[in-house]
């Protein structure tokens, strides 16, 4: 199992918050994450923060409609999609991972270095 970060903006935040009834979604993911992985979701400014957690379901797949906003984007079935009961900010990861370019500035889905994840899991699992 892998963990990957994903990010969005503030404009898709409320359908997240909605596909959580359901615990399902459709998001952006590194091409390279696979089926039972983790995500941690990001929200950009004014959040700027992660606010939910999945696990990747299905193989990512390339959105190849010209037409697409999204055109040239991976995306991933994700299921036990969880709000998190308070946000981690960007601000808080970057006084505990100061190493941690990646929270500097959050632009792209990433994988999870290894040596971030014992602090990384546990941080989120408090915010469950």
């Amino acid at each position: 199992m892998s963990v990957f970060t994903t990010i969005t903006n503030i404009e898709y935040y409320q359908s997240l918050v909605d596909d959580a009834v359901e615990g399902e979604t459709v998001w952006s993911i590194n091409k390279n994450a696979k089926p039972g992985d983790v995500v941690l979701l990001y929200v950009c400014a004014p959040k700027s923060a992660i606010v939910a957690t999945a696990i990747i379901a299905d193989i990512p797949y390339l959105e190849e409609n010209i037409n697409s906003e999204f055109f040239n984007t991976w995306f991933a079935e994700m299921n036990e999609l969880i709000l998190l009961n308070t946000s981690i900010s960007r601000h808080h990861l970057r006084e505990i991972f100061p190493d941690w370019g990646y929270w500097k500035q959050p632009r792209n889905s990433v994988q999870v270095k290894t040596e971030y994840l014992s602090e990384l899991l546990p941080l989120v699992a408090k915010h469950i």
